[in-house]
């Protein structure tokens, strides 16, 4: 919070009639120099990613919560120009939520990932997703029911 001080200082004893000092002049508290720092903090922009999400259903159509979603890097073929080598990317798990909805955070680099969905009594399904950069990869699966 910036206070402004303004107070006259006539000093007519050392024959400086007239003469202001600090009129007008800003200070800053304490707890303002910690605001500013905050807000550059903030002002920085955040690292790029990528998002792979999705939703899943069972028939005939409704939102299946509960369901587990796995992420994990796709093999690599051999002619594949993949970034791998240069890219930690870890296996990731979720589940979906009450309305089947589920996401994962991966870096913006080309990769192929393989996306295992799994639920009690149901036949296990499985996605290829490919990413090509920042941006939003969406994914919908729907489970049959185990025989």
């Amino acid at each position: 919070m910036l206070r402004r001080t303004s107070f006259l200082l006539l000093s007519h004893a050392c024959g400086n009639a007239g003469f202001l000092h600090g009129f007008g002049q800003e200070t800053r508290t304490g707890s303002d120099k910690h605001k500013s720092r905050d807000k550059q903090k903030l002002a920085k922009t955040p690292p790029p990613i990528a998002v792979v999400a999705g939703t899943v259903f069972r028939d005939p159509g409704f939102a299946f919560p509960g369901a587990r979603i796995r992420l994990e890097p796709a093999p690599e073929p051999a002619t594949s120009h993949n970034v791998r080598g240069k890219v930690k990317v870890k296996k990731m798990e979720a589940v979906s939520d009450q309305r089947g909805e589920f996401a994962f955070r991966v870096p913006p680099v080309p990769m192929r990932y393989n996306l295992n969905i799994t639920a009690a009594g149901h036949l296990p399904d499985q996605r290829e997703v490919i990413v090509a950069g920042e941006g939003r990869q969406d994914v919908f699966v729907t489970l049959k029911p185990a025989p």
